[in-house]
This record gives structure tokens, sequence and C-alpha cells, in this order.
């Protein structure tokens, strides 16, 4: 495949260093931010082994804590089952507290077995009850519902939840079990959604709604209602002009049930667990009662996914056994919703509930799931769910009869702890700071309340949001597409919280003047309240009718006209991740006076480029949770003043994004810049299968990597487990380039990787890859591959051949579709199902800052090795010393102004002012008339200090020397080797135009062209060093020597010329010219991992790595990008891997400059150049160094 360049602008930050790495490293988490588990208690059938097994395991892989929520029990096993709360119960209770305090687990607890709330101590009198109609009126009869899934001893009716003595003797024996036991009690106690089926009805709500209304509601409810038929039937909101008396009445009943649960059980419930030091987990999901109410009340409001969302991401298996999600980002923010207006700091969410069939779920498609829960305002996975199993327990274990299994018999579980990783990482991200939307969305629940179904009760269930509020739904998505985000907003919350956001109201028809009155208010305020599409025309419900209505119209006539949704939007700046690359994204503020985001690409589009954010900021951290990396992102400032940053995401890949309002000091982000050409490991693979269910023996080599299903081994068509898929690939020198990425393409299903027997880490999501660059070395390099697939090809041998596993009381094993039989599941593939490369890339240019902390780091070595500049130059290898102005100094301190361009410090300064005025700013030993440019590339450095001090002795013996050369007519072939042409050249044209005296510039020209005559030879684009090198000469193999320094000095004179010539600077274009033409050949001459040789046309004449030569050529393409002179998506590439070559291959960590050829005129001179050895002098070559760092920096910004 040819080089593949992802070439894009690039940007660099101001270098004022603000906050401390404590800011910009990743949040330290606290318990909650890692997933729990919903814990199922089959039988309640546990014991202390067991419960130290399983706890012992969840603590291992990364779980924070658990929920038990015991249910029936395993066939057979009654003997062992414990009944609820039982003196022997608690017991086993108070043994998991004390084992949960040792190993850092917090302990939650479902207020009941099974679910809804309910057992022996309900009687009828005070269980689930539901009207019946007569003749005479409606009576109260019990719905006979029991409780659902109960475990042994919590047996019996559902409690009436309108009925504050149902609750009261609910909870009673609850105190009396803890009170006895003297068990603590438990951290948080949880009630699951509300199915309480039928229960439109108790004894008492005819006086609490007589109280309430002040009308008589079992009249209408007497009336047959015209209603669309059976469960499913979409409701139908009537016009006003056509909602009946029956129909108001039923929107008062509707509102009024819902009070009631909360007035008599949220909140005694509530109030119940906060007076025994618990906090309240809830999923308010399927009440009667206005969601977001009931969710603002309790401590963690809790939404759930239930099914598979439709992801259009690349490589993505998608299980053909599905049920589709009903719990999508507009149904999840019902919970994050009623959190962030109520100051709520957690969002937990039931995660992945029927995700797959049983034995069908792999990590890869639990990521996007979660990402897109993330993005919905989700800060705490609860999985469910995790049944118990005792240690030791035949496989597959104890289940729950619903998917998933998220517990250490899992098929899961072994790779699971990476997920669990990613998943504590996103969450202490997303619990910083404070939400931040862009809108509030009016929750019309009085136009839902107003539709006719079959039944006055009315439930809003996750799996009816679409049938009953798709106008809502509608808006929210919309407002989600268009880039915004937003949380409903209940009637109560707009007339109770300090509202400042906009308020949109989506097209509705009924609303309570109170809550038009309050909207009228906000806008009085300076709250933009925008009305969609039509203006609430009436009031809910039939009580005090005729004045509501009164008063309704007079607050109405000030709404103002409706508007569109663009409307609404227009002066909020959207995020552009959404609106424009269609990601999911949220965004919170965060304690630095900036903004966290979470953002994922949950469909088939690769970002690679600039993004715009809704908000500003000066700088900003990427932060990858997959990996634990993190680094300065790039940044830039839009025209609107939002910051624009540099994204890379894959299909399915995620990203972690905090802003800043100031500079930080944190090491760059890796950009990838080039990627190079795939290296498929397509030589034999060994396959053996360490941890098999039948046990494989032995190795299966096969001539390329292959789904183990298709081994001619009939155990691996049946089998789960582990296999260890084994072979090698050859790099010559992984040095080459700044990392390898191991493409593992279509793994079934996790997968552990081992590069040369080291762990490199686990792959477990798309796109299945991995950086490996660290491990790799020359040669041979060994790939370990141990791949875990799915328990599906067990479990379905299992039933062909009629093992009995299914073993469980209640529901057993329940499936999406069909009886509780896989035997026909066609086999699924195993192992590593497609090639697998190794795919080299070189990263982009760090940011400004980390390229000058890197030019201090080489500078600063040299200064605390040489910082005496009055000292002279040790020559060690000669056995003599120089003066310390000669030559090797001033490109040093040519450098060192060059840095001091774009990282300003007074010590750069003082250091070249005691060096000048030590030697009285004259030539090398004192010759103030020498011509030769060694003894006056000092000069450079005087001239530029002359700028910044004025002081006239710096350029005076600079004078005396130019106006001799000026002078002597055969001075114009001087420069007879082309060092000359750098170390001579740039003085004259500083001087001629600090002085105002184009003679030397004319000069300057006249000696550059007689050494281009001589030396350059135009059809190659390069120069020879002088006369001695000039054809005939060859180099040993025949070749033209073309030395690289000798090179790399004319290229750096190009650009210390063209950086002060004026453009219309006669000769200018000729320069220019000659610069574009050797870098042309240079790009021609790189080497692989970017670097030059020693010898630019023969590579076997001393090669390379070389670092001074490089140094300059980055010089020059560095000025030639920045000027325009060269092409940027040509140069590009070439120059970033030149940078990153250089640094990751020459540098070493204290600064010194390995592979630095020494003094000489030709490749052979100063040999070996090797990483360790010191070369003659060290000045020169830090010179380079800091030309090529100070231009790259001036390209980064």
């Amino acid at each position: 495949m040819k080089l593949k360049t992802l070439i894009l602008s690039v940007l660099g930050l101001c270098s004022a260093f603000g906050l401390s790495a404590q800011d910009t490293g990743w949040y330290s988490p606290v318990t909650e931010n890692k997933p729990f588990v919903r814990w199922w208690w089959l039988g309640s059938a546990v014991d202390k082994e067991g419960i130290t097994w399983n706890l012992e395991q969840f603590a291992k892989a990364g779980i924070g804590g658990y929920e038990v929520t015991p249910i029936y029990g395993v066939k057979g096993n009654e003997t062992n089952d414990i009944d609820y709360l039982s003196p022997e119960w608690m017991e086993m209770y108070k043994y998991l507290v004390s084992e949960s305090e040792r190993l850092g687990l917090e302990c939650d607890m479902n207020n009941g077995t099974g679910w809804p709330f309910g057992g022996p101590q309900i009687s009828a009198d005070i269980a689930a009850q539901k009207m019946k109609v007569t003749a005479d009126g409606v009576e109260s009869v019990q719905t006979g519902q029991k409780v659902k899934r109960a475990a042994p001893g919590g047996e019996g009716w559902v409690m009436d939840h309108y009925n504050p003595e149902a609750l009261k003797t609910y909870l009673e024996r609850f105190d009396k079990a803890f009170e006895e036991s003297g068990a603590d009690w438990p951290d948080t106690w949880f009630n699951d959604s509300y199915e309480v089926y039928g229960a439109d009805w108790t004894p008492g709500f005819p006086e609490y709604f007589r109280q309430k209304y002040g009308y008589d509601i079992v009249p209408y409810l007497m009336q047959k209602p015209e209603k669309p038929s059976g469960r499913n039937a979409v409701a139908v909101k009537p016009e006003p002009s056509k909602l009946s008396d029956y129909d108001r009445a039923i929107m008062d009943y509707r509102e009024c049930l819902g009070d009631m649960l909360m007035e008599n059980f949220i909140d005694p419930w509530i109030e119940w667990c906060h007076s025994h030091g618990s906090r309240v987990r809830n999923q308010s999901h399927g009440s009667p009662a206005n969601l977001l109410d009931v969710y603002a009340k309790v401590d963690i409001p809790e939404c759930e996914t239930f099914g598979r969302s439709a992801f259009d991401i690349p490589g993505l298996r998608q299980d053909p056994i599905i049920r589709p999600n009903d719990g999508d980002m507009a149904v999840l923010k019902f919970a994050s919703s009623a959190a962030h207006v109520s100051g709520k700091k957690y969002t937990s969410c039931e995660s992945l509930t029927w995700l797959t069939e049983h034995f069908r779920t792999s990590l890869s498609q639990c990521k996007p799931e979660l990402d897109q829960a993330f993005a919905a305002g989700v800060n705490h996975i609860y999985f469910h769910g995790a049944p118990y199993s005792p240690a030791g327990a035949e496989f597959p274990g104890w289940m729950f009869y619903a998917s998933i299994n998220m517990s250490p018999t899992g098929g899961m579980w072994k790779d699971a702890p990476a997920l669990f990783k990613y998943i504590e990482r996103c969450q202490a991200f997303l619990t910083a700071g404070e939400p931040d939307s862009d809108f509030l969305l009016y929750f019309p629940v009085y136009d839902i309340w107003s539709t006719l179904t079959d039944t006055p009760y009315m439930m809003f269930d996750i799996h009816s949001m679409d049938r009953k509020m798709p106008q809502v739904k509608e808006a929210m998505n919309a407002i989600l597409s268009a880039g915004y985000d937003a949380d409903y907003i209940s009637d109560t919350q707009l007339r109770n919280l300090d509202i400042t956001k906009p308020v949109i109201v989506p097209d509705c028809t009924y609303m309570p003047v109170e809550t038009a009155r309050r909207l009228v208010e906000l806008k009085e305020q300076g709250v933009p309240v925008y009305f969609i599409g039509s203006v609430p025309e009436d009031v809910p419900g039939l009580y005090n009718l005729a004045e509501r209505r009164r008063e309704f119209r007079k607050v109405a006539r000030k709404f103002g006209k409706p508007v569109s949704m663009e409307t609404a939007f227009a002066g909020v700046k959207p995020e552009e991740f959404k609106s424009k690359e269609g990601g999911v994204m949220i965004r919170r503020t965060n304690e630095c006076g900036g903004w966290n985001y979470f953002a994922a690409m949950l469909k088939d589009n690769e970002v690679d480029g600039w993004v715009k954010l809704g908000t500003p900021a000066v700088s900003a951290m990427l932060y990858d949770a997959m990996t634990g990396e993190s680094g300065k992102a790039q940044l830039r400032t839009a025209t609107d003043g939002c910051a624009e940053i540099r994204l890379q995401l894959l299909p399915g890949e995620s990203i972690l994004i905090k802003t800043f309002p100031e500079e930080i000091d944190a090491p760059a982000w890796k950009y990838v810049a080039v990627v190079g050409d795939v290296i498929p490991v397509n030589s034999a693979w060994n396959i053996s299968f360490p941890e098999s269910d039948p046990a494989i023996p032995g190795n299966h080599f096969t001539n390329k990597v292959t789904d183990w299903t298709k081994l001619d081994i009939p155990e691996a068509k049946i089998n789960h487990g582990t296999a260890l898929y084994s072979s090698a690939v050859a790099i010559t020198d992984p040095k080459e380039y700044d990392d390898w990425i191991l493409d593992l393409g279509d793994v079934r299903e996790s997968a552990r990787v081992f590069i040369n027997c080291e762990e490199v880490g686990t792959v477990w999501a798309v796109p299945f890859r991995i950086s490996i660059g660290e491990y790799l070395k020359p040669g041979i390099n060994l790939i370990d591959v141990y791949v875990t697939n799915l328990q599906s090809n067990r479990i379905a041998d299992f039933d062909r051949r009629g093992v009995e596993w299914k073993i469980f009381k209640d529901a057993n094993i329940s499936t999406l579709g069909g009886p509780a039989y896989f035997g026909d599941w066609a086999t699924d593939s195993s192992g590593l199902c497609s090639e697998v490369n190794v795919i080299p890339v070189v990263y982009d240019l760090p940011a400004k800052d980390e390229v000058i902390a890197q030019a201090r780091k080489v500078n600063d070595y040299f200064m605390n090795k040489f910082g005496d500049p009055s000292k002279v130059v040790p020559f060690p290898s000669r056995n003599r010393v120089y003066d310390g102005n000669i030559w090797t100094r001033g490109v040093y301190y040519e450098g060192l102004l060059a840095l001091n361009e774009v990282d300003p410090q007074q010590r750069y300064l003082d250091n070249t002012m005691e060096w000048g005025d030590y030697y009285k700013w004259n030539m090398r030993n004192g010759q103030t008339l020498t011509r030769n440019a060694d003894n006056y590339c000092c000069s450079q450095a005087y001239i530029d200090m002359y700028r910044i001090y004025k002081e006239p002795k710096m350029i005076e013996n600079v004078a005396k020397c130019m106006e001799n050369i000026l002078a002597s007519e055969d001075a114009v072939s001087d420069w007879d080797w082309i060092d000359a042409i750098q170390m001579g050249m740039p003085v004259l044209v500083k001087y001629g135009l600090t002085t105002g005296q184009d003679a030397y510039l004319e000069k300057a020209w006249e000696m550059y062209k007689w050494s281009r005559d001589q030396f350059f030879n135009e059809k190659d684009g390069l120069w020879w060093r002088d006369a001695d090198f000039c054809p005939p000469y060859k180099t040993p193999n025949g070749k033209e020597c073309y030395w690289s320094r000798g090179n790399g000095w004319v290229v750096a004179a190009y650009v210390r010329v063209l950086e002060e010539l004026p453009e219309d600077a006669a000769h200018r274009d000729v320069y220019e010219a000659d610069l574009k033409a050797m870098c042309e050949a240079l790009l021609k001459a790189q080497r692989s991992d970017g670097t030059w040789n020693c010898s630019l046309a023969d590579p076997d004449d001393f090669g390379g790595p070389e670092a001074t030569g490089t140094s300059l050529f980055i010089y020059g393409f560095a000025y030639g990008i920045r000027t325009g002179l060269l092409d940027a998506e040509t140069y590009m590439p070439a120059l970033v891997k030149a940078w990153n070559g250089l640094n990751r291959i020459c540098i070493h960590d204290n600064g010194f400059i390995g592979y630095s050829q020494g003094s000489g005129k030709e490749p052979k001179e100063a040999q070996p150049a090797t990483y360790d050895r010191i070369p003659d002098f060290e000045d020169f070559g830090t010179g380079c160094y800091l030309l090529a760092a100070s231009e790259v920096a001036k390209l980064v910004e």
C-alpha cells in the first residue's frame, strides 16, 4: 500500500505555562466511578465461601459495588435456600458487609426481593388495588399481583403503593430485622422500575381526589370511554374543542394518581431510607406520576437500557437475535435531566438488559451502548446483572432468566476488567464539575395525560415512550441532532427552580395557568422562552375550568408568536461534533473554569480534522479512556470565539476532552500524521487452547490466521474458552516509525496481546487495534494473542445433547423469542477471523510548548556542561583547544538566539552577552579583518544582539570585517567550501540590512553565485562539498559524494538569508528556487526513519542516522512549509517524520544529541557517529538542533 498521509494544518499554543499536572491529569476515581452490578441471589442460597469468592472476583476485576436482589431459587437446592430477612439471612448479610468493607466494595440492597415491593407482610387489604366499575359506582378490588421473581421469604402480594399504611407495614419488617441483628444499613436502597400493573385505585382515592380537585371523580369513571382498542394502540390526543368532561376528568385522575404515589409512597420511603443513613436509588419509569418529579426526589435517579441499538459501526458484530433498544437517548435523559436540574451528582443506569440473547453478549457490543448512555448524562453504570454462583459451579453457573450475565461465570468476565477500567475513567470524568446543557425542554405531561387510551390508568413505562410521547422525543432528538443539549423540565420544576437557561416549549396544547404565568415571568426577566410550532391553547383538567381558562387566556396573550426550532437555536453555539460529524457528546463545566466533554463516534464516520466546540477555550487536553493515555490537544480559536479542537476518531471510538481558559503545561497528544505500508502477519500461526471446555490438546498450525471453528477439530466447533494464537513478524528497525499499531481485524470476541512475551493490553472493542511500538525489537518479533470467544457454541451443544442446565425456578431461562432452546444456533465464529496487520505510524508535530520543552532540554544539557562562555572550546580528540568564538560556537549562538525568538528568556541573552563581551565582539583569534567565513561566523549572533540592545560596540568589529570583504574584489571566491555559505552569507545580508547598505546584499550574491557555479549540481539538486569532491570524484561505491551536513549548511543559509531579505529583493527568486530544488532532492534521500544519512546519494558510504544534517534539513523544510514556499501536503509528512525521528532516535533523556558527526568535510570523517559517542564539538550540533526546533515551533504556531 502506498504511503498514506493524513496531513492537516497544525496548531501551536502560546508558551505561558499555567495549570499544574494535577489539573491536566486524570481524575482520581472514587468507588462510585467504578461500574456496579445487580447481584441476583438465587434462593438466597449463599454461603460465606461463595460470598467471599464472588466479592473477591468483583474487586479484582474492577467492580466498585453491587446491589443485592434476592430472587427465586435453583431446582433441587431448596435445603440451601435462606428465607429473606430471617436471622440466618441477616447473618449472611452481616458477613457480606464485613467482606465488602475489607475489599472496598459498596453494598447496596434492593428494598425487597424480585419486584415490585411486596411480600408476606402485605395482607390483602393493603395489597395493590384496581377499580371495578359497577352500576352503583367504583369498587376497590385486589389486582392479584404477587411479587415477581420473589425469593424464599419474600413471596406475597404486591403492596398498595398509594396507601401509606401499606408502606409503613412493609418497612416495619426491615426495621425489625436490622434492629434485632444489629446489622449495618446498606449504603443505598433500590427500587426497580414501577411494574405495578393495573393498580389504578386505592380505597382512599375518591376522598383524596375530592379534597384536591373539589369534585367527585367516581361518576366520570363510571362512563365508558371512547378509546382505541388494544394495549399497544397509539394514544390519540383530541383537540380542546372535542375534549369531553370525561376526558378532562381523566386528566385530573391521572395527575392525582401520580401525586398520591409521590405523597404516600415516594416521599415517606425516601424519608425512611434517609433516617437510617442510606441513600435512595430509584427507577421512576413505569410509574403513573410525572417521571421528572419522581426522579428529582431521589438521591440517584436510575434509567435503563433495554435491547440493542442499531449502530452503523463497521466491524461491530450485529447479533441476529435482537430486541430494539427502548432506552434511547431521549428516554435515558428523563433520569439525567432530573438529576441535573435538582443538583444530584449521579445518574445511574441499569445497563445492557437484554442487549443480546443469553450467551451471545460480547464486550465490543457493550461499549457503544454505554457510550450512548454516557452521552445522555449517565455517570453511574449498573450492570444487569450478575447472578450469584457458588465457587466451582459447573458451566454455565447459576443464571438469571434475562440477559446479560456480567458475573465471574459469564462469557465476558475474563477480559471484562478492561471494560470496567474504561467505565471508571469515563465516570470519574463525567462526575466532575456540573452539567451544562444549552436548553430546558418543557415536558408537556398534560398533553400526554389528555390522550385517549384503553384505560384511564397510564404508566410511563420504558417500552411505550414512542407511543405515549412522540412529540417530546421528536423535540429532544431535534435538539441533539442540531448540535445542542437539553434537559427535560417539569411544571413543578419550572415553578420552583431558579431558571436561567432558555426554555423550549414543544408543540403542546394544554398547560396549567401556573406554568404559563411562570414562563411569561421568565420572559420578562430576560430568559428566552420559545414556543415551537404553536402556543398552548388551554388548561388541562376539569376542576374549576372556567376560572382557570379565563386566567390562562389573559396570561397567554403574553406568550408571543410561536417560532421554529431554528429560531430557538439562533445565537447558541452548537457542538459541531454532533451537528456536522454525527457523533454523540455531552458537556459539563469543570473545576478549572473550562468544560469537560465526552464524545463518541457511533456511526460509520471517521473524524480527522478540526471540530468546533460550542464553548471558548485557550487550551485543552485529550484523554483516551481505553488506554489511559492523555495529552495536550491542538486547539485554535474560530472567528466566533469558540474553540476548534483537532480530533482523530475512527468509528466506534470515543474521547474525553477537558478545556481550560488559560494555557496549560502538558505533553502533547499524539496525532497520527503518516500511516506507513501495512505489514501483514502472514507467516504461519500456531493455535493452542490453554483454556477450553471441552479441552483441546496440542498445537494446530495454519498457513494463515483463521477462525478456530474452521479447524478440522470437532471440539473447536462447540467449545468455549481461550485460544492462544502465536506468530511472528519481522521488523528491521522499529525506530523507523514513531509507533506501530497491531490491527487484529475481526476479533471474536476479545483478546489479550503479548509482544515478545510482554503483555501489551486487552483489545475488546471496535476497531480492535492496539499500540505495540514500545515492545518491538529489530528483527523477529513474537506475537501471542489470547482470544476468548462466546459461550454460545458450548451452550448450543449442551441443548443438542440434552444436557440439563436450565435448573432454575420461576421463569427459569427466558429468551428474546420462542422457546429457550439454543441447539439450533449456527456455529459462531471464534478467535481471529481476518488478516492481522502491523501498521507503522508517524505522529504529528507536537504543540509549540512541547517543541520548546525539548529544545530547552537539549540546550540546558549543553549550558550545564559548557556553562562558562568565556572558556575555550574543548577538543579532546585532537589534544588542543580553540577560542570560544570559533565557528562551532558561533553556530550554537545562532541557534540559541533563534530559540530566544520563540522562548524568550533573559538567561539566553545574558549568556550571549557574556560571550560577546569576553571576546570583545571580535572575530576568532582577534582577526578583525579575516575573510575566512569560519572566523567571522560569530558575527551573525553579534548582529542579532546589536538589534536587541543597540550597543555600537557589538558591531564595530563586524563593520571592519565586512568593509574589508566588500573592498576585496577577490573575496568573491572566498567561499570555496559550501559550509562557508552558511557561516558567511547571512553575515553580509544581516549587516547590509542593519546598516541600510544594499552593496553587502549584492556582494553576498556574487560570492554565493561563484560557489554555486562551482559546487551545485543542478541535475541532482545537491552540492559537492568543495573542489576535492567534484567530478570525477566518486564514493567508494561509485556514486556522487553529497555530504549531508555540508548540504545542510547551504539549506540553513537559505533560511537565514530569506528571513532577512525583503520580498522584492534582487536574487531572492534564485535563493528560493535553489532551496526548493534542494528540498525536492532531500525528500528523495530521506531515510525511512525520518532522518538522513551522512552521505546523501550513497547510503552505504557511512549511512545514518546523522543528527546535524537532519536538524538543518528540518530547519529548511519547516521554514519552507511555514512560508508557503514548499507544498505542505508534499513536505509535511517528511518534516513530521524527520522531527519525530530526530527526537526519538538521537536525543537522550538528558538532552545529549546522539548520532552527531563531529567536525570534518566528508561522510567518512569523525566516524562512527553513534548514539553514545561524544563528538569533538558539541556546540554546533546543539546550535543546529536549536535552529530546527525554533522553526518547527514557529510552524506549529
